[in-house]
């Protein structure tokens, strides 16, 4: 229906019904009768929707019109019915392809069902060439951002440049250019490297604060001497943010730690000059206290030893008492020995009786054991005959299944066959279609054939008609000249000269179109033949297949010929036949997997009991191991029986019953008396050892004593005397000593202290040295990229990549602004910024070849602005299209702008337009200046109806 070639390559637009406000009903537009390139006019009244033609393209593309008063929600048309659908189709060529989209926008309809109005939604559809279909408003304008490269906005200031977008495109700002670049001419990458290092930078940043808040930290830390110099060149530096001069809070850290190692150093030797007193005083107490004990202990051991000699009298007295009864003790002993074995005999008698007892019952134990065990022995032996039986009966069950397998794998084979016989239906009936579609297209090709071969034997016998009447009008001028075809003077009928004769070239034009015709004709006659062959082939081997499995008469090529007249083999009765037969195949395939899971199952039990028996055998030869171990066993047990009854004999003869209680009583008797003739004794050993021991110490100690004070005399007053002193002078060296132990505690302390935070500043002043020169270089690097360099123009590295785009449309757009302007004006690209605050780089300026003047874009008239504006857009499509963005600018919308200019300008524009177009190239153009009627040829005429909505007329 609908065919242009706009860019990106545009094949046509399909205005529906009620769509767009100034139009009523359906509008179709075939810009296909346009042209490929040139330049075409929109024209038309005010208000009668030239416009509205661009914008309904937009709007299938993007979803909006393009423009800022009118939004997809007013789209809907005033004139229309309400029963009227409104919507837009759009087919479009891109790279040799075709595009097809459909958009509805959003409006009110009236219920389909009850009264009042319901919202109808907005509604997109992307087709591709490739079959696939993008549904989704939002989704389908991504997919055609994505096919273009160019956003809606850039499409309005490149390709489709609307009412006041003239101006934009020219004097936008490095931002907004840089935006529209970015897009275009992919300089993405170079926004994320700038950001990549930016964010590189900060990160460095951070560590390096990082580490400086470190170090910070631990001079925060750092503990100052009494030292006023000390104290204020400490406060100076943790009142910095930043440590600048490291080196100089070492030193001064380093300074007062020596200053308290000095200090450290003079309580280390107040404290020995302490102690050694302490020692000396301690010593002279320590003497002066030993010889007191000394005198004092002696005293107490003459005591001591006074009154162990009175007990010492008394203890020997009872010891000899005791040691006289010894012959007495020792007579019992030799009678509790005889008693002991009495008893001992009449213990052994019960004892024994109580043991002959219990063996008998373990005797009669082991024969109902035996017996026991001669019964399971004789079930296992039956359990193993029939196991040995049971086997012996299944062991050719794996031959059965064997068999079974193969008949499983043959049936599996078959269904293969089946699955190839359905393929080559499949591909029967796609060479079939192929083949339909061959003879189609032969048939048309034919009749195009025949039409054109009769449309140039039409204008053959016009043309030769025409030559027979130029000769009839020279015979009759001349009357008697001898006929140039027969000779003959005499003319019969002189033909009539036609109005219009056809030219040779007509006529040869339309036989070479004939002959292509022909040609055609004869290349799908060819290529249907080929197409015959490959499906009577398929045919053949479907056939082949089909035999191979079966040998029914009825599955032969004429069959397959009567299927495919109808619906194709897909649904007639060779798939039933498939149907049956695979269904035989599946019942003979369910009842050999059933077979199959017998046999194993048959398999399986047999192993089963091979493993019983080899259990039962076990057990078996278990029994009678037991067996054996039991008659061994009630053998030895016989003769145990036999010994004790023997033993228990002789006992019962020597022994009485009734003496054994009085032996038993007299030992008692006995035994008692026996140890307490023992007891006392063992007391009056004990005491007479102990005091004779105490007495020999004594005596020692006194002597020891006299040896250690010798001739000294003892004055315990003056001992007492001088030791209170003495006591006194260590709680005065000892408060001392307590004060220079604080003092060192605390010197130890803030040097200790001093000494880790001096090393970690050290550590990490080396860090902070390679932090600070490699932050210097990434801040270097990263305001260069950013275009933060101080002082300098605020220039970034996408933006100095797309300058080099920019330069190169500058210089496509000066070829035809200085045309257009006849000489006048150049475009120069703004070296200097406004401020070095705000960034630049893609600003224009113009250069005034009249008064040699250069002055910002912004200061040329409107003329000047539009084709300034115009050639810049033209510039820029021819970059675009060069580079590698891969967007192909076909052709160029303008909307309005030609009002502007004189004619001269106009005249100019115009001519630069022409060029363009003279390649592939297709420029639209909407005006009212009357004059482009007279220079254009191809236009659209967009007529307002008095009786509601607009008309297209092409021409």
């Amino acid at each position: 229906t609908i065919t242009d070639k706009i860019s990106p390559s545009m094949v046509g637009v399909d205005i529906g019904c009620g769509m767009l406000t100034v139009y009523l009903g359906k509008i179709d537009i075939d810009f296909q009768t346009l042209g490929d390139k040139g330049i075409y006019l929109i024209s038309g009244n005010t208000g009668a929707g030239k416009t509205t033609i661009f914008e309904a393209i937009r709007f299938a593309l993007y979803g909006d019109g393009g423009i800022d008063v009118r939004n997809s929600d007013t789209f809907r048309s005033k004139y229309a019915l309400e029963s009227t659908p409104t919507y837009v189709e759009l087919s479009f060529l891109l790279r040799g392809k075709k595009y097809y989209i459909k958009r509805c926008p959003r409006y009110m309809r009236p219920k389909t069902r009850g009264e009042g109005y319901t919202e109808s939604k907005p509604e997109a559809e992307f087709k591709t060439p490739d079959g696939g279909i993008i549904t989704g408003y939002a989704n389908v304008t991504k997919a055609i951002e994505e096919l273009t490269g160019l956003t809606g906005e850039q499409f309005s200031r490149i390709v489709m440049i609307a009412q006041g977008k003239f101006r934009e495109l020219l004097v936008a700002d490095t931002i907004s250019r840089g935006k529209i670049f970015r897009e275009i001419f992919k300089t993405m990458p170079y926004e994320n490297l700038q950001k990549k290092v930016k964010a590189l930078y900060l990160e460095q940043y951070k560590e390096y604060t990082k580490t400086n808040d470190s170090i910070k930290q631990y001079v925060q830390g750092v503990k100052s001497t009494e030292n006023e110099e000390h104290e204020r060149n400490l406060v100076d530096i943790q009142k910095q943010d930043i440590v600048t001069d490291i080196a100089s809070a070492e030193e001064l850290i380093t300074s007062i730690i020596s200053y308290d190692e000095e200090n450290i150093r003079e309580n280390i030797e107040e404290q020995n000059s302490v102690e050694k007193s302490l020692n000396s005083i301690t010593t002279k107490i320590a003497e002066m206290n030993g010889l007191n004990d000394l005198y004092s202990k002696l005293l107490q051991k003459k005591e001591e030893l006074s009154k162990s000699e009175a007990d010492m009298d008394i203890v020997n007295a009872a010891y000899n008492v005791e040691m006289d009864k010894t012959s007495l003790r020792e007579n019992l002993l030799v009678e509790i020995n005889r008693l002991t074995e009495d008893v001992c005999k009449y213990e052994s008698k019960g004892k024994k009786a109580e043991e002959l007892v219990n063996i008998k019952i373990e005797y009669k134990n082991l024969v109902e054991n035996i017996s026991k065990i001669e019964a399971e022995s004789v079930s296992c032996k039956d359990t193993i005959t029939n196991l040995s039986k049971n086997i012996e009966e299944l062991l050719g069950v794996e031959l059965l299944l064997t068999k079974t397998e193969e008949a499983i794998k043959e049936v599996k084979e078959e269904s293969d066959k089946l699955d190839n016989i359905e393929k080559l239906i499949g591909e029967l009936n796609e060479a079939k279609k192929i083949y339909d579609s061959s003879l189609q297209y032969y048939e048309k090709s034919k009749e195009e054939a025949e039409r054109k071969t009769m449309e140039h034997d039409a204008i053959l016998k016009a043309y030769l008609d025409g030559q027979a009447g130029i000769m009839a009008d020279l015979l009759r001028e001349n009357p008697g000249t001898p006929c140039p075809v027969c000779g003959s003077t005499n003319y019969v009928k002189l033909a009539v000269a036609c109005d219009k004769v056809p030219t040779k070239e007509r006529v040869n034009e339309l036989k070479a179109i004939a002959e292509s015709a022909v040609s055609t004709m004869i290349s799908a006659s060819e290529k249907a033949g080929e197409d015959r062959k490959a499906l009577q082939k398929g045919k053949e081997l479907l056939v082949a297949s089909v035999r191979i499995i079966s040998t029914e008469e009825d599955l032969s090529i004429d069959f397959l010929n009567d299927r495919l007249e109808n619906d194709g083999l897909s649904k007639e009765s060779i798939q039933d036949w498939i149907g049956n037969k695979r269904k035989c195949l599946v019942d003979k395939f369910k009842k050999l997997n059933g077979e199959k899971s017998e046999n194993r199952k048959l398999i399986e039990t047999r192993e089963n009991m091979r493993t019983q028996l080899e259990e039962k055998k076990d057990e078996q030869e278990k029994w009678r191991q037991k067996y054996e171990e039991l008659l061994v066993k009630k053998q030895e047990t016989e003769l145990d029986i036999a010994a004790r009854q023997t033993e228990l004999q002789v006992l019962c003869e020597q022994l009485k019953e009734d003496d054994e209680q009085a032996a038993r009583n007299m030992l008692l008797c006995k035994q008692e008396k026996y140890k307490e003739l023992t007891e006392a004794y063992v007391i009056a050993k004990e005491k007479y050892d102990v005091c004779n021991t105490k007495l020999a110490e004594d005596r020692a100690v006194i002597k020891q004593l006299n040896e250690q004070l010798g001739d000294n005399k003892i004055d315990m007053e003056w001992l007492n005397t001088n030791i209170s002193k003495l006591k006194l002078d260590i709680e005065h060296f000892n408060e001392k000593k307590e004060t220079l132990q604080k003092k060192y505690s605390q010197l130890y302390s803030r040097v200790e202290s001093n000494k880790e935070a001096l090393s970690n500043i050290q550590k990490l002043s080396k860090d902070m040295t390679s932090k600070a020169e490699s932050l210097g270089t990434m801040k270097a690097l990263s305001d260069t990229l950013n275009g933060e360099v101080r002082g300098k123009e605020k220039l970034q590295l996408e933006t100095f990549v797309q300058i080099a785009y920019f330069e190169q449309i500058i210089d496509r757009a000066n070829v035809r602004f200085f045309e257009m302007s006849e000489g006048q004006y150049e475009f120069l690209r703004d070296l200097n910024a406004d401020n070095k605050k705000n960034q630049s780089g893609l600003e224009l300026n113009v250069y005034d070849h009249y008064n040699g003047s250069i002055r910002s874009v912004k200061t040329l008239s409107g003329g000047e602005g539009f084709m300034a504006s115009l050639s810049l857009a033209l510039g820029m499509a021819e970059i675009i299209e060069e580079s590698a963005g891969g967007i192909d600018i076909d052709t160029m919308f303008i909307d309005e702008g030609f009002g502007s200019l004189d004619d001269a300008a106009l005249e100019q524009a115009m001519r630069v337009l022409s060029r363009l177009s003279e390649g592939n190239k297709l420029v639209g153009i909407i005006s009212h200046v009357a004059s482009l009627k007279e220079r254009i040829d191809k236009q659209i005429n967009v007529v307002k109806d008095l009786s509601g909505g607009s008309k297209i007329k092409i021409r």
